[in-house]
C-alpha cells in the first residue's frame, strides 16, 4: 500500500483510509487535517456504513484531545470512540503506559464485539494500535522476551533500533493471531471481514536501506483483507500497489456492500491512479474532487 507519509504522522494515513481523500491535497496543512477537516468531510467510510444501519465505533490508542481526534472521529460518523488513556479496569493502564501492547486493545475490542453480537444490527469496529510506533531506541520489554529475535535482527543489520522493532513486531504478530482466533470463536459462524494496514514505515528505515527520506519507496507499507466464515468476491480488484485513499472503497467491495456514486466513482478511478492517488494527473480524478466540493461532500468554505 502507498501512503502519504514516511517516518511519522499516522493520522494522515488514517485520514486517507477513512475519508478516501489524500491528506496531501491540503498542502502545507496536511499534518493538521484532523483539525482543519473536522465537520467538513461529509462522506466517509464510517458515515456511509452508519447510513446503512451499521453500528460504527472506534478503539483509539490515543486520548480524546490528541490532535482534535475526538471531534474529528465523531464528525465523520463514529457513534462511539473509546480511548486507551481513559479506559476503566480491567484495562491495565499502568501496563499500557509501559508497553502500549496491541493485546490490550484487542482484548477491549473483543468485549465490545461480544456486546454487539446479540444485536440484529451489523457492526463496524476500527482499532488503531500503537505498540510498534514511536521511538525504537527505547526498549519496552524485558531483555529476555523475544531475545533470539532481537539478537538475529541486530546481527543481520547492525541496527539496534531494528532489533527493538523486530521484537515489537513479533509481539504484534502473536497478539493479532490470538485476537483473530478469539474473534472467529466469538462470531460462531457469522461472516466478517478484517482489514489491516500499516500507517507508515519507521524513521530508521532510511538509514537501514541507504535511501534518502524523499524516496517514494519509503512510502510503501502493507494492507490485507481477510474473510471469516465467508469468501472474498472472486472479482475483487487488488492492484499490485494500492493507495491508502482507495482502501475504504476496496473494503466496501470486499464486504459486498452496495456502492453509492462516490464509492462507485472511486472504483472507476482505480484504473487511473490506484498506486499514487495524490500524484496522479488524472483529469477524471480532478473532476471528481470538484464534484465532491460542489455537492457539499467536502466543505472548503
Amino acid at each position: 500500500m502507498h501512503v502519504d507519509v514516511f517516518g511519522g504522522s499516522t493520522l494522515q494515513t488514517e485520514f486517507s483510509v477513512l475519508t478516501g481523500l489524500s491528506s496531501l491535497s491540503f498542502g502545507n496543512d496536511s499534518r493538521f487535517v484532523f483539525h482543519l477537516l473536522a465537520g467538513r468531510v461529509r462522506h466517509s467510510l464510517p458515515s456511509v456504513l452508519s447510513g446503512m444501519g451499521y453500528h460504527v465505533s472506534h478503539v483509539s490508542c490515543d486520548r480524546p484531545n490528541f490532535v482534535n481526534c475526538d471531534r474529528f472521529y465523531k464528525s465523520i460518523g463514529f457513534e462511539e470512540v473509546a480511548y486507551a488513556a481513559t479506559l476503566p479496569p480491567p484495562f491495565d493502564l499502568e501496563r499500557w503506559r509501559r508497553e502500549r501492547h496491541d493485546e490490550q486493545l484487542y482484548s477491549h475490542a473483543l468485549n465490545r464485539i461480544a456486546d454487539r453480537l446479540g444485536s440484529e444490527r451489523p457492526c463496524f469496529l476500527s482499532i488503531m494500535t500503537l505498540m510498534n510506533h514511536g521511538d525504537h531506541r527505547r526498549r519496552i520489554f524485558p531483555p529476555e522476551l523475544q531475545a533470539d529475535i532481537r539478537r538475529e535482527a541486530v546481527a543481520l543489520t547492525g541496527n539496534e533500533n531494528y532489533g527493538e522493532y523486530a521484537v515489537r513486531l513479533a509481539e504484534s504478530v502473536e497478539a493479532y493471531a490470538a485476537f483473530r482466533g478469539q474473534l472467529e470463536t466469538a462470531l460462531n459462524g457469522r461472516p466478517a471481514i478484517v482489514v489491516r494496514y500499516g500507517d507508515h514505515q519507521p524513521s530508521f528505515t532510511a538509514v537501514l536501506t541507504g535511501l534518502p527520506p524523499s524516496d517514494r519507496a519509503l512510502h510503501k507499507t502493507f494492507y490485507a483483507i481477510e474473510a471469516i466464515n465467508s469468501a472474498l468476491p472472486a472479482d475483487l480488484a487488488a492492484p499490485a500497489m494500492l493507495d491508502a485513499a482507495f482502501l475504504s472503497t476496496l473494503t466496501m467491495s470486499a464486504a459486498r456492500l452496495p456502492l453509492d456514486p462516490v464509492f462507485a466513482t472511486r472504483t472507476a478511478l482505480l484504473a487511473d491512479c490506484a498506486a499514487r492517488y495524490f500524484a496522479s494527473e488524472s483529469v477524471r480524478k480532478k473532476r471528481f474532487h470538484r464534484a465532491l466540493v460542489e455537492a457539499g461532500m467536502v466543505d472548503l468554505a
